[in-house]
């Protein structure tokens, strides 16, 4: 049997998005009305998941982990008031909206540039938006049932996906700035491993 070699890049990836992740749960301890809610680093998450983690399945399974895990910290700590069933009303929107954001960076970002990072940090935050908020809209009873009610529930979030706009857009700096400035210094290696060397 043959020893896979050992990669720094195969702990250092996981271990950039587990510090990253601990955030989450910082900014969230001062409650889900503080003005930065939802400055998340969720969605940088899964664009880097879905750009530099080879394995399709990998990709997927370690930010809907980070996202699950998280959600049961602040929910002892935070937000228990909102627990209905497994997590939350509408969590399956959620994990959906996350999935759909994994493999959308999968699909824009098959070689690390600038301009593909900016394109999947709007796509990614349209997805968080249309598609989280569809729990909302489905499961509240703020919204009326149609066409006008779901527009108003995604008028109502706009705040809320500045946030996520700017959180998704600082963490994937710091994240991607973070592994380049690593490669630069010889620390890991160059070679990328993202959805396009599949």
């Amino acid at each position: 049997m043959m020893v896979q070699p050992f990669h720094t890049r195969n702990v250092v990836i996981p271990l950039f998005i587990l510090v990253i992740a601990a955030f989450r749960v910082l900014i969230n301890m001062n409650g889900p009305v503080f003005p930065l809610a939802n400055f998340s680093p969720v969605g940088a998450i899964a664009l880097f998941s879905g750009a530099y983690i080879k394995h399709p399945g990998k990709s997927l399974m370690f930010p809907i982990l980070i996202l699950l895990l998280s959600d049961f910290v602040l929910s002892l700590l935070l937000y228990r008031h909102y627990e209905s069933g497994f997590l939350y009303s509408g969590w399956y929107c959620v994990y959906s909206a996350f999935a759909l954001m994994v493999l959308t960076a999968r699909r824009l970002v098959k070689k690390i540039r600038l301009k593909n990072i900016l394109i999947a940090v709007i796509a990614i935050t349209f997805i968080h938006w249309t598609v989280s908020d569809l729990g909302v809209w489905l499961m509240g009873t703020t919204y009326a049932k149609n066409a006008a009610g779901y527009w108003a529930c995604l008028v109502a979030a706009v705040p809320f996906e500045r946030n996520f706009l700017a959180g998704t857009a600082l963490y994937s700096v710091i994240l991607f700035g973070g592994v380049l400035w690593l490669q630069n210094r010889k620390l890991i290696p160059v070679t990328q491993y993202s959805a396009s060397t599949d």
